[in-house]
Parts: C-alpha cells; sequence; structure tokens
C-alpha cells in the first residue's frame, strides 16, 4: 500500500503546504481521503500520469467543512475516470452529507451538477462501521468535532483528523505502521484553547504522542498542522511530541510513503 500526503496544513492552505487531502493506492484502487486543496497536485505530470491509469477513484470524507472540501470540483476536470463518493451520516456524524455534497456541486455553487459530470459514478452514504470497497476493508470510526467527523483506517493505515484523539482511538489504531493525526496545537496553545473547559476539537502534540504509544503504532505522522505555526513553532511540534513519541514526523507533501499491506 502507499500513502501520498497532498495537503497537510489546516484550515488554510499557506505558501508550502495545502489543506487536507491523502491518496491512497492499495490493490490497484485508488482512495483519495478528504479533498482539499491538496487535490491540485493531481496537475503535477508525474501524478497525472499514474491517475491516468486509474479507471476509478473513491473519495471517502472525514466531514464536509471548506478546507476538506474545496477541491472536490476540482475533479471534474482533474480525473477522467469514474468518481465514487463516500459521506457518513447519523448516526456516525450529524449533517446530511448527500445534502451537502449535492449544494456543493449546484448550479449555486458550480457550473455543473455532481449527477451531470461525465465522471460521475456515485454518492454513497453510509453509517457503518465497515465497508469492503474493491476487496479493500475500511474501518471507520465516529469521532467528536463541529458536526461530526470520522476516523478511517485502511490495512495497517489509519487516517485522524478534525477531532481531539481518545482513548477510543487507541483501539482503533492498534498495529498500524503508520497513522497521520491531527495535530493542530502544541502544549502551550493546547492548554489556552481548553481553558474554563473548553473543548480543543483538535489534537495536541503531547496528547497525540501519549495516544501512539499507547496504541503502539510503528510511525505516527502529524497533519492538519497549525497555518499560523512559523517554522520554529512546527520544529516545536515535532519535539514535543517525539518526548512522548520517538518515531514522529511531518509528512512531506507529494512523496509517498509506503505501508505494509
Amino acid at each position: 500500500m502507499k500513502v501520498t500526503p497532498l495537503g497537510i496544513s489546516g484550515f488554510i492552505p499557506t505558501s508550502k503546504t495545502d489543506s487536507s487531502s491523502f491518496l491512497v493506492e492499495k490493490n490497484n484502487s485508488l482512495f483519495l481521503l478528504d479533498a482539499g486543496t491538496g487535490v491540485k497536485k493531481f496537475l503535477e505530470k508525474d501524478m497525472a500520469a499514474e491517475l491516468s491509469k486509474s479507471k476509478k477513484l473513491h473519495i471517502f470524507f472525514s466531514h464536509l467543512h471548506h478546507d476538506h472540501t474545496c477541491g472536490l470540483t476540482w475533479l471534474l476536470k482533474l480525473f477522467k475516470g469514474k468518481i465514487f463518493i463516500y459521506v457518513p451520516k447519523s448516526p456516525l456524524v450529524k449533517f446530511e452529507g448527500e445534502k451537502i455534497i449535492h449544494e456543493l456541486t449546484s448550479p449555486n455553487m458550480f457550473g455543473s451538477s455532481l449527477k451531470e459530470w461525465p465522471n460521475f459514478g456515485d454518492l454513497i452514504s453510509y453509517n457503518t462501521t465497515e465497508l469492503l470497497i474493491d476487496g479493500v476493508d475500511i474501518k471507520i470510526l465516529p469521532q467528536k468535532h463541529s458536526g461530526g467527523s470520522v476516523g478511517i483506517r485502511i490495512g495497517k493505515f489509519a487516517y485522524i483528523t478534525d477531532t481531539e484523539p481518545t482513548k477510543k482511538h487507541i483501539d482503533f489504531i492498534k498495529g498500524c505502521d503508520l497513522v497521520l493525526m491531527d495535530t493542530m496545537f502544541d502544549k502551550k496553545d493546547y492548554e489556552a484553547v481548553t481553558a474554563n473547559n473548553k473543548k480543543a476539537e483538535h489534537g495536541w502534540s503531547i496528547g497525540n504522542g501519549i495516544i501512539a504509544s499507547k496504541a503502539k503504532i510503528k510511525q505516527l505522522g502529524l497533519i492538519h498542522i497549525n497555518c499560523f505555526y512559523d517554522s520554529h513553532q512546527i520544529n516545536n511540534l515535532l519535539s514535543e511530541t517525539r518526548s512522548q513519541f520517538k518515531n514522529t514526523m511531518i509528512p512531506q507533501e507529494g512523496v509517498s510513503i509506503s505501508v505494509e499491506d
């Protein structure tokens, strides 16, 4: 299995990073986890050549906030094969996924409705915690976030974003070779955000390191990183996480990571 980070930034893309999007290739099937501005990397020559060989793309959304969906309509021009879109529904989340996707691709928001796209395959709304697609087992974990979100696991890889990971994530990611985890805050900012019993709704350095250590995963990647952090703060974020889990890194966009099937 191959995982290619396309966008690792949280909320706003920066001059160096894009917002959430991750491409997973397993058993000759393509899975796109979220469709933020990272989708623009489909334009790059090498990736475009690779994608041209594929007849299907399965898109899984963790949730439907703008920074995770803004690249969806770009796929009308960027992927020529059939596109299959999967959105969670109640009780996994609180939002109406199908309705939102149709609104995002409605005439008021975009020039061509989804069902008119020549590459539209299907829009699937699900409420189960396990799906089998092209022989690939997809596990789903409902998470706490504004409106709800889901964690996604494919084999020994897990994608955990837009939530503050908790004890329930330990079992979900246990045995993974690679986990990409929302790490929006360093210790100082996390403590400031959660003062007076407020919820962070995003992960933080030390907390994520503890979760990774207890789950005994092999490697942790920090994603959905605070777009306002400078290089010093990002290095501090990495250092704080490594204080709890040594094998932590920040993925490089466009650089694939091999994960055991």
